[in-house]
């Protein structure tokens, strides 16, 4: 009996093979299916380059360098200053003139607007009227025929969730919240208005390359600024040593060079993450037909195997 058993469990599994194998096959399907939505869902790591301004010795040294590395990044129009005309003497030129403006926008870079930080006295503690200037500084861009960016430019202290409906209204799509002290990531964010944590580039944020390599590893995103003076500082609590500038931008690169970072401007950034989503809602659609599709088969496997059973062991050995 044991000998005819064997014979009858071989013989099944021979005739189990192929409903085994598709099996098998749907199961692996499952898997890469699952392993597709983790990778496009999640998106790659992008860093997104902003400029604090843009006076002329940025346009000066930090357009120019960028340029070297393949990079572009967003600037803001600080407190709607505008590029002023390109027939100002020389000497007196403390701001991008018009056809520097037009060059970078051709180069791929973008404008956004910021408001200086005001120094808030005894009597109006308390009182922000960040966007009371704002709006004046937007006026400035319209008096300019200058388009309201997409993005603002905001400090940890101006900022606050309350004025997202008021930005919104004033058709912003991206606000940038400006940490000095620590690099942070951006963490997920599937609203229609982008929050993006942004740190400043300068000597205090020693852990800017560290915390790249941990937002490479882990497929998040960063975004950092660099501040409206760039030289070498004594006290580094606002500015940036060209050594440390140097320094960032060429492990970027590599980085970038290695698949690991996509270099973004806001707006892509925004367009990206707006794709992402579609993306997302797509191949959700399209596993879970998968998944009813696999179901099914899965439903029709397990019958076709019982019948084997049936067929193959006679009903003294089950």
């Amino acid at each position: 009996m044991t000998a005819e058993r064997q014979q009858h469990v071989n013989e099944l599994a021979k005739e189990l093979q192929p409903v085994n194998g598709e099996r098998k096959k749907w199961q692996d399907d499952d898997k890469a299916w699952k392993a597709t939505l983790e990778k496009k869902t999640k998106g790659e790591s992008c860093m997104l380059l902003g400029v604090d301004s843009m006076g002329r010795n940025l346009y000066d040294t930090v357009f120019t360098m960028m340029a070297q590395y393949g990079f572009k990044a967003t600037f803001t129009l600080k407190d709607g200053q505008l590029p002023i005309s390109p027939d100002v003497e020389e000497a007196s030129r403390e701001y991008i003139d018009t056809e520097q403006f037009r060059e970078m926008l051709d180069a791929g870079w973008e404008y956004g607007i910021s408001v200086s930080e005001r120094e808030i006295t005894g009597e109006d503690a308390g009182e922000d009227d960040w966007l009371t200037r704002l709006d004046e500084a937007l006026g400035h861009l319209q008096e300019g025929r200058i388009g309201v960016p997409g993005v603002v430019f905001a400090s940890a202290s101006q900022y606050s969730a309350d004025a997202d409906a008021e930005l919104i209204g004033r058709g912003f799509r991206e606000v940038s919240i400006l940490n000095k002290e620590k690099a942070s990531v951006i963490t997920g964010d599937e609203e229609d208005f982008i929050h993006i944590n942004s740190c400043f580039l300068n000597q205090n944020n020693m852990d800017i390359e560290q915390t790249m390599d941990k937002a490479a590893a882990n497929r998040q995103s960063m975004a950092v600024t660099i501040n409206e003076v760039l030289r070498v500082s004594k006290d580094g609590d606002e500015d940036v040593s060209l050594t440390k500038f140097t320094s960032f931008f060429n492990k970027l690169k590599g980085m970038e060079e290695q698949g690991l970072f996509q270099i973004m401007t806001y707006s892509e950034y925004y367009d990206y993450r707006k794709q992402l989503e579609q993306n997302k809602i797509k191949l959700l659609a399209d596993y879970k037909a998968f998944k009813q599709e696999m179901q099914q088969k899965m439903a029709e496997l397990d019958q076709q195997e019982q019948e084997i059973v049936k067929r193959t062991i006679p009903e003294g050995f089950h």
